[in-house]
């Protein structure tokens, strides 16, 4: 897939088209052997414009006024721009430092995202380890390890934003450890959008590994559903006695509820009960949970559009 910017320098335009992969490709026994390798993407609400035209031009201004025209440059990763994942401590709320020791996440701290990749990570004092890093705004995820690896996820957005742009960056992790991401593709619209809305991408690749002499073809696909979603409100826990009378309930804003709630003895079941701001007007949805359902899912709305996930856990007593 391939994205289009004009640039008017000197009376020329140039039409850049931006390759959407940027990896390192070698050729071994003619088949494509590949150095860097996706791992997954950084989702952002604008498109980074990454492709450094300044050095582009400085290599190619002789042929660019011998031409006198435009120029159109196809599969031009030598200009592609990249952003470095720095390697920092992972934090852990409420956990002790020696509780998270050794343990590291790659953080894209100059841009604004969310993170949805899977990393290794080797350390000189540790043991090696793989990781997946999907920030807190990341509804059923999934992830499928093996020759056909695979994550996907959903993230919930907002259907109160006047604009709606999101661009998945694909990320690479190079041999040596790095993390970095480049450019991607995205879309965008804008207007009124019911619930229940959603869009899905994925981007997906093949490469070839050598153990023992022997060559597998290994694939990795990632895929982000992007769902509309419309605000709650209120939360009510309702606990609910075997004759199905209230045993207890409890109202909180959706900005309050708390990671745990710890169940009556009395308690057979729970109804999880929504107050949906809709353009229809108020709408009321309700979730039941038994012993053995172990947590409910809440939705807080963002500043940035989006929502927060929360896994709410379930204390049942027995």
């Amino acid at each position: 897939m391939k994205m289009y910017k004009k640039y008017i320098l000197v009376g020329l335009v140039l039409i850049l088209a931006i390759s959407l992969s940027s990896c390192q490709l070698a050729k071994v026994d003619g088949l494509e052997v590949q150095n860097d390798r996706l791992i997954g993407v950084y989702i952002t609400s604008e498109y980074l414009d990454l492709f450094d035209f300044n050095r582009y031009f400085q290599d190619n201004i002789s042929s660019i006024i011998k031409k006198g025209g435009d120029v159109t440059i196809e599969h031009s990763e030598k200009y592609q721009g990249r952003i470095y994942a720095e390697l920092k401590p992972m934090v852990f709320e409420d956990s002790e430092p020696f509780q998270s020791e050794g343990v590291m996440e790659y953080v894209f701290e100059a841009v604004e995202g969310i993170p949805f990749f899977q990393y290794k990570v080797q350390q000189t004092d540790y043991e090696p380890y793989t990781a997946m890093s999907s920030g807190n705004y990341f509804s059923d995820a999934h992830l499928s390890i093996g020759d056909e690896t695979s994550i996907e996820g959903t993230i919930y957005v907002s259907a109160n934003a006047s604009h709606h742009s999101y661009y998945l960056n694909p990320v690479y992790q190079s041999s040596d450890g790095q993390v970095y991401l480049t450019a991607g593709s995205g879309i965008s619209f804008s207007g009124d959008m019911s619930e229940g809305a959603a869009f899905t991408q994925t981007l997906e690749e093949k490469y070839t590994t050598t153990e023992n002499g022997e060559k597998t073809e290994v694939k990795f696909k990632a895929t982000v559903k992007i769902a509309v979603k419309h605000p709650s409100t209120s939360v009510n826990v309702i606990q609910m006695d075997a004759e199905s009378n209230i045993v207890l309930s409890q109202d909180y804003k959706p900005n309050a509820v708390p990671d745990e709630i710890e169940l009556n003895k009395d308690t057979s079941y729970v109804i999880f009960e929504s107050k949906i701001d809709s353009p229809e007007g108020e709408i009321i949805k309700r979730e039941m949970f038994e012993p053995g359902d172990s947590y409910f899912t809440s939705y807080t709305p963002t500043e940035n559009g989006y929502y927060r996930v929360q896994s709410v856990e379930l204390l049942w007593r027995e």
